[in-house]
């Protein structure tokens, strides 16, 4: 007897003759809905003139515009290189996970690829949590 034929013969010893319950496949949350992307500030600026603190307000301002918390699932990442050495990797940050991403051998890029991946692949699993989600990306 083979295994799966005593698994089979053990299944209606038991009484299990029931249907099996199927799995949910993992979804891929880029095929599930559309994308919005919006790059705009709300006004006119010119980067290189106007100071970072500045740029950091706007950008939050209009997150908090565009994004509005609860509604939104915000997803900040970051990639870094040690100055050091030549190892990047990167962090990931939401209300539902946060991770750190050692890349090795790289560039803070890397870092930050490696870790949009991760939570990408996050996302997949917490499909039931998730209405809309946006990824801020910070000057």
């Amino acid at each position: 007897m083979d295994f799966l034929q005593g698994v089979l013969q053990l299944k209606n010893s038991l009484g299990l003759n029931h249907e099996t319950e199927l799995l949910i496949p993992p979804q891929n949350p880029v095929h599930l809905k559309s994308f919005c992307i919006n790059l705009d500030l709300g006004q006119k600026i010119t980067k290189r003139n106007t100071d970072t603190s500045i740029l950091r307000a706007l950008a939050l301002e209009m997150l908090n515009i565009l994004y509005p918390d609860p509604e939104w699932l915000r997803i900040f990442t970051d990639g870094s290189l040690l100055s050091d050495s030549p190892n990047a990797g990167g962090g990931v940050f939401s209300e539902i996970f946060s991770f750190y991403v050692p890349v090795g051998r790289g560039t803070a890029f890397d870092g930050e690829i490696a870790v949009i991946r991760t939570a990408l692949s996050q996302l997949q699993c917490h499909l039931e949590k998730i209405h809309k989600s946006c990824y801020p990306l910070w000057i």
